[in-house]
């Protein structure tokens, strides 16, 4: 039983250590074969899945972003629109911050490092050279940055 046990562990351990190296961004997980989250993304690899809106970027725009900071999230920010109203129900979100529909009504941009899009690069070379107020990042890997457009 003992050598079950130790087997379990052996074989559970990295992944289980890897898993809680990337909390609470779960969804940017990548095994050691690989090499953790940079080795996916220099694969080319998806660094963040299905558009999350980060509890950790809501606390910052709660804190950091004026009264009615307009902000919009790039490359997919339909997305964003949809999940935003669970956050202010749940309260984890002010009431005041209004999400944009179009870049020309924003005052803040949420760039998410999404290389699946298209239109990733020119969006990149567009906006990644302004200083950047936020960024979340797993093991040195961004998964999104926030620059002030206004």
């Amino acid at each position: 039983r003992a050598v079950e046990i130790s087997l379990a562990v052996l074989f559970v351990m990295p992944a289980a250590a890897s898993v809680a190296r990337v909390h609470p961004f779960h969804l940017s997980y990548y095994n050691l074969l690989i090499g953790g989250p940079a080795g996916a993304a220099k694969a080319g690899m998806e660094r963040q899945y299905y558009d999350v809106f980060y509890k950790d970027l809501a606390k910052w725009m709660n804190i950091n972003l004026p009264p009615k900071a307009a902000v919009h999230f790039l490359p997919n920010n339909k997305e964003y629109i949809r999940s935003s109203p669970w956050y202010r129900r749940d309260g984890l979100l002010r009431p005041d911050i209004v999400f944009a529909f179009n870049m020309s009504q924003a005052q803040y941009l949420v760039l998410t490092h999404e290389e699946r899009w298209p239109e990733w690069p020119e969006l990149r070379r567009r906006y990644g050279s302004l200083p950047s107020l936020y960024e979340i990042a797993v093991e040195g890997v961004p998964l999104l940055n926030v620059y002030k457009l206004k």
